[in-house]
């Protein structure tokens, strides 16, 4: 699928216990040190090792770029990091990203990005996809079972 201009849908690596958060509505907000861009509609949540497969994607509500102490008030009780871990993620950092999850989609089965795409590997920081995805991510939604 052509991403060529497409700024609205995402594909981020997420560890399997943020995942879990994220699945089970504890944690509200996904924190990157990189900025990202306010077009964005969807993240498509990659669990990494040892599942390393997509679990599902949510549409986001807000898109905040803020000093990390600014983030760490706002959002540190939906945020599922502890103050330790939080602030050696951004260590260095003068600014970061809180996107603010909003109508989460769970797969039924999660699947391999293969699966998906076979052109589609795990990304380091972001990978954009084309807003195609969420449509076919939806037909995948109706047809499984959810399976860790």
């Amino acid at each position: 699928m052509d991403t060529k201009g497409s700024r609205k849908v995402a594909l981020l690596s997420i560890r399997p216990d943020y995942t879990e958060q994220i699945v089970n509505g504890t944690k509200q907000v996904e924190f990157r040190r990189t900025l990202f861009p306010t077009s964005l509609e969807h993240i498509v949540i990659y669990c990494t090792t040892p599942l390393q497969k997509v679990v599902g994607f949510f549409s986001i509500s807000n898109i905040i770029h803020a000093a990390p102490e600014v983030l760490w008030d706002k959002y540190q009780d939906v945020g599922g990091i502890s103050e330790d871990a939080f602030r050696s993620y951004y260590s260095g950092c003068n600014k970061g990203t809180a996107i603010e999850i909003g109508k989460l989609f769970t797969l039924r089965t999660a699947i391999s990005l293969q699966e998906l795409d076979t052109s589609l590997t795990a990304p380091q920081c972001i990978r954009y996809l084309a807003p195609d995805y969420i449509r076919v991510l939806r037909t995948y939604r109706r047809r499984r079972i959810l399976q860790w």
